[in-house]
């Protein structure tokens, strides 16, 4: 059967592999993103629990309480740009399934044998979605930066009170605790929203001679599928 392939179709067929193994890839680098962020800020979180006990029994909201509302701000924020990262991959991860799937309809055209055989096409490419698996990895970094988020709020609502009533924390938890409440939703709704925008792969490009990849017309958008 090799013999009867043409060249172009070997280069199809090393396309199919490379792009199967870099899907594989993207999951061992989106599993090492988490798995870092989560030790990270488990670890930075375990500390400044560590410190509260210790310098704080007495007085939990004292002198320091704004330097660790502000560590744990810093740890929140990285959170961000490691949800950026694995929308990325998720997106070029699509981008590798779509390569995959156009190889395979290229081969296998309309033998409905070989299609009920292989189970995979177009109409069950993964989609960015809240039930998928990926999601559930990126749900743990976002929840986890979100609950920093609103224990520095609220640690830093405490400090707010304090300076503002002369001392006392005389009903400054139940204002601490709902703020605290509003950060972590509206933080939890954004970083979820950036995902979402971030991951969404670009429709696939139908090249011809109006759009020739060889010889791109300069200012002539590319043409998508719908």
């Amino acid at each position: 059967m090799p013999d009867t392939l043409t060249k172009g179709e070997h280069f199809l067929l090393e396309e199919y592999k490379s792009a199967t193994e870099l899907t594989y890839h993207i999951d061992e680098l989106r599993n090492k993103w988490t798995s870092f962020y989560l030790i990270f800020a488990g670890v930075a979180a375990s500390s400044v629990v560590f410190l509260l006990k210790q310098e704080f029994a007495t007085d939990l909201f004292g002198e320091a309480d704004v330097s660790v509302a502000v560590l744990l701000f810093v740890i929140a924020f990285l959170g961000v740009p490691v949800v950026g990262g694995l929308a990325r991959l998720r997106k070029a991860q699509l981008r590798y399934y779509g390569i995959i799937n156009n190889i395979r309809k290229y081969f296998l055209e309309e033998d409905y044998k070989l299609w009920n055989a292989a189970q995979l096409s177009e109409q069950t490419l993964p989609k960015v979605r809240r039930d998928s698996g990926t999601y559930m990895w990126v749900v743990m970094v976002f929840f986890t930066s979100c609950s920093l988020f609103a224990l520095a709020s609220y640690i830093l609502t405490i400090r707010l009170w304090v300076l503002c009533c002369s001392g006392t924390t005389d009903g400054a938890h139940g204002l601490a605790s709902l703020v605290a409440l509003v950060s972590f939703i509206v933080s939890v709704g954004l970083e979820d929203a950036l995902y979402f925008k971030w991951a969404k792969p670009r429709q696939p490009i139908v090249y011809s001679s109006f759009n020739d990849p060889l010889n791109p017309k300069p200012n002539q958008p590319a043409v998508s599928t719908s």
